[in-house]
């Protein structure tokens, strides 16, 4: 397994995850007046999905390899050499359920995802990061990650990815399931970083599409405690540290990069953050942040406090660590979101 891991990590280079293929998406107007292309909007696919049919079997001298002919309508068939690791996930298309890379059979037809990375060998190869079986004359699911979650009405939970380019809606009729375990799950787990499929057929003719899944299975949560944080656009020589599903980070060099004050409170044991926005004070050991948005007319107004599922602690000396989601309420509009493996907090100054 170990092997599997580093071949995996030396081919993922660029990309993580998402989709090619999605239906086709009604181009916004550009300045012009006139339509714009693909190409202006910038859609870069985390991952290419294909119709597949497997030629080999990882053996003794590939077994860490999946060689495929991948044949897309319109397209000519050729052959793909797939690098499995311990995070490739099988899927039964159908069922939604995880199959075995023993069920696999040769000349068996599938649906594969693999990375925009390739080597220049002959066959190229790439990271594989799903392989659909009973596809059929069916829809594949789509392979997403969560980039942003935005709450709707009637507990509607709606996420953004694939780069902004597409919105995936959980409605109360959405089925939601874990692939790791019959642990129960709901769309409160589609949470910033989280790997999911995703069944719909119809996407609205919109920049970004949109769309009502049918079905979501949850994948397991990639091995990754410390991802790197970018602040307005510049990436921090800290990271954001993973605590019991939460994304952690240190509170003064984020918010100093965001320019917001930071003042700190030894008696009452509060980092006070300060914007153009309000002020949220941070109580170590309490999970409730409450901003008190910035007066108007000599009047200020107090939003309910929230929890975000950890509280503020010190983990060092002087250093205060609270959930990402703290620098949002500080922003006007959706500033966090999870891109190209990397948690992006973009504020702009007012």
């Amino acid at each position: 397994m170990n092997h599997w891991k580093r071949t995996a990590a030396a081919l993922a280079g660029v990309a993580l995850l998402g989709m090619n293929g999605l239906p086709a998406l009604a181009a916004e107007p550009a300045a012009d007046g006139t339509a714009a292309t693909p190409e202006d909007q910038q859609i870069a696919p985390y991952a290419i999905g294909g119709q597949a049919t497997i030629k080999s079997l990882p053996g003794q001298d590939n077994e860490n390899q999946l060689l495929v002919s991948v044949k897309n309508p319109g397209e000519e068939a050729w052959d793909l050499a797939l690098n499995l690791s311990d995070e490739t996930v099988f899927l039964d298309n159908t069922a939604g359920i995880p199959v075995s890379l023993q069920d696999l059979k040769e000349g068996q037809e599938v649906y594969v995802y693999y990375s925009a990375a390739m080597t220049r060998s002959l066959p190229p190869q790439s990271a594989a990061y799903a392989v659909l079986t009973n596809v059929g004359e069916g829809t594949p699911a789509k392979f997403h990650v969560v980039e942003q979650t935005l709450a709707g009405p009637d507990g509607q939970i709606t996420v953004t990815t694939d780069h902004g380019s597409m919105m995936v809606s959980a409605t109360e009729e959405t089925k939601i399931s874990s692939l790791k375990d019959k642990s129960i799950v709901t769309a409160q787990d589609l949470k910033m970083g989280t790997r999911f499929f995703a069944w719909y057929d119809v996407v609205a003719l919109s920049y970004p599409g949109q769309a009502a899944a049918e079905r979501i299975v949850l994948l397991p949560q990639q091995d990754q405690q410390e991802i790197e944080i970018r602040a307005n656009g510049k990436t921090l020589e800290v990271k954001a540290q993973m605590k019991d599903g939460v994304w952690m980070a240190p509170v003064r060099q984020v918010a100093e990069a965001l320019g917001f004050t930071v003042g700190w409170d030894s008696q009452k044991r509060e980092t006070l953050l300060t914007s153009a926005q309000g002020s949220v004070a941070l109580s170590i050991g309490q999970d409730s942040y409450l901003l008190e948005a910035a007066a108007e007319d000599g009047i200020a107004v107090c939003t309910a406090p929230q929890s975000f599922g950890a509280a503020p602690e010190i983990q060092d000396p002087g250093v205060t660590w609270a959930p990402v989601q703290v620098f949002e309420l500080l922003a006007r509009k959706e500033a966090i979101s999870f891109v190209d493996g990397a948690l992006q907090i973009v504020v702009t100054a007012e």
